[in-house]
């Protein structure tokens, strides 16, 4: 029997509890990590990582439209440079609209696309809303596919769209990453329509708890701090950040994230990884599974407690500055 838990669409299996697709029995449609989650919000039964190459590999394999889901704190390199390999036609989604502070014009946001990316076919949707369901289906009819892909970066929130697209959909929805494990097969009329699992990237946030509280829910509100060369500033007595010169920077994240300000007599997490590298003006430097700041001044900044592979650096959509990328 080849069935699939309609959750995650990973196999469904009864004869190795510690493998993933395991259940029970094989008349259940969920497999227990996905039964855990959903009842219990239980995540001990851990997370698959998929190789973001075979999904990407898989997409392309096959023809038909992909809709490619990037949440707004993730506008990094990264999710940008796998979008680009999808080489079927595509649509980028910026997901989580209602948590984008309503300072922030939109439109900024699309000609910083399509200036530094040359990215034009642009999408942003709202989490359950009537309006940003039209947007899709419009894009679908007008494009006459009869194959559809919901791909993206993972958590930017594909199988949460997909469970108010399709109101008797079942997909397995958490804060965790790579909730989805494999493509899922869903029917709209004579349209198919596959979930896929998000696509990895080294983030900083893994622990539960920890990933609960980086969750945005409602709008974020930006905190702007104007910091000495002499001070750093502290994220959750986790992550420090401090730069060579005085500088204004604002941090986009959780409204529940907590930050402070600290000074050189403070040594506290300096016996953590260090980081050290040139921001220019008018960036935007990304903590991948975190937020980002805004820096407005160049500077030579260092960070603390992160790897090099959960940091990007880009130019900003926020300022003036000429957007060039290098």
């Amino acid at each position: 029997m080849n069935k699939k838990c309609v959750g995650c669409g990973v196999h469904l299996q009864t004869e190795n509890k510690n493998k993933k697709g395991y259940t029970v029995s094989l008349d259940k449609d969920y497999c227990m990590r996905c039964f855990r989650w959903n009842h219990y919000k239980d995540f001990s039964l851990g997370q698959e990582c998929i190789k973001k190459e075979d999904i990407i590999s898989k997409l392309n394999q096959n023809s038909g439209l992909t809709f490619f889901f990037i949440d707004f704190l993730n506008l990094h390199e990264e999710a940008i440079r796998d979008y680009e390999k999808i080489k079927n036609p595509k649509m980028l989604v910026i997901t989580k609209l209602d948590t984008i502070p309503k300072s922030i014009y939109l439109e900024k946001i699309r000609m910083w696309l399509k200036d530094v990316w040359q990215i034009e076919k642009v999408i942003f949707l709202k989490k359950n809303s009537n309006t940003s369901q039209k947007k899709i289906e419009t894009c679908i009819s007008e494009m006459r596919v009869k194959t559809v892909y919901f791909a993206g970066i993972t958590n930017a929130g594909k199988s949460t769209f997909l469970n108010s697209f399709f109101q008797n959909a079942k997909l397995t929805v958490s804060e965790m990453p790579n909730t989805t494990l494999d493509f899922l097969k869903m029917k709209m009329g004579d349209i198919t329509i596959y979930d896929t699992p998000g696509i990895p990237y080294s983030q900083f946030a893994l622990d539960p708890k920890f990933i609960q509280k980086v969750n945005l829910e409602g709008e974020m509100k930006p905190k702007n701090y104007p910091l000495k060369k002499e001070a750093s500033l502290v994220i959750e007595d986790k992550i420090r950040i401090s730069f060579s010169i005085d500088n204004n920077i604002t941090f986009f994240g959780s409204n529940y994230l907590q930050l402070k300000k600290i000074y050189e007599k403070n040594l506290s997490l300096l016996n953590l990884n260090k980081l050290e590298l040139f921001v220019k003006n008018n960036s935007n430097l990304y903590i991948k599974g975190l937020g980002f700041f805004y820096i407005k001044k160049a500077s030579n900044v260092n960070i603390y407690g992160v790897s090099q592979d959960q940091i990007s650096v880009v130019s900003s959509f926020l300022g003036e500055s000429e957007w060039k990328y290098e």
